[in-house]
């Protein structure tokens, strides 16, 4: 396997945790790393055509990724609560 797929591979697990992250945090952002993210699956595009089977896989992993970040931030709404003693101390 060459570097550049190990690095799409990567790059595209990756995107997948942080993007639903970025998109909840700030949607200006989320624009601005989806420009990114589409720009380099453009530049990598060579490595989509040599298999077909992983790609598929890579896809599904990325769904699945996405959608699980996704459900956990929209489900799991973190709050800290601060009391007179935390703020004191």
């Amino acid at each position: 396997m060459n570097y550049e797929r190990k690095y799409f591979d990567i790059f595209i697990i990756t995107s997948s945790l942080i993007l639903p992250i970025v998109i909840f945090k700030s949607r200006s952002a989320a624009i601005a790393v989806v420009l990114f993210f589409v720009f380099e699956v453009i530049s990598l595009r060579k490595n989509l055509y040599t298999n077909s089977k992983r790609n598929i896989f890579i896809v599904f992993l990325f769904v699945l990724l996405f959608s699980f970040t996704s459900h956990n931030l929209v489900d799991n709404i973190y709050t800290i609560d601060e009391t007179e003693q935390a703020i004191a101390g």
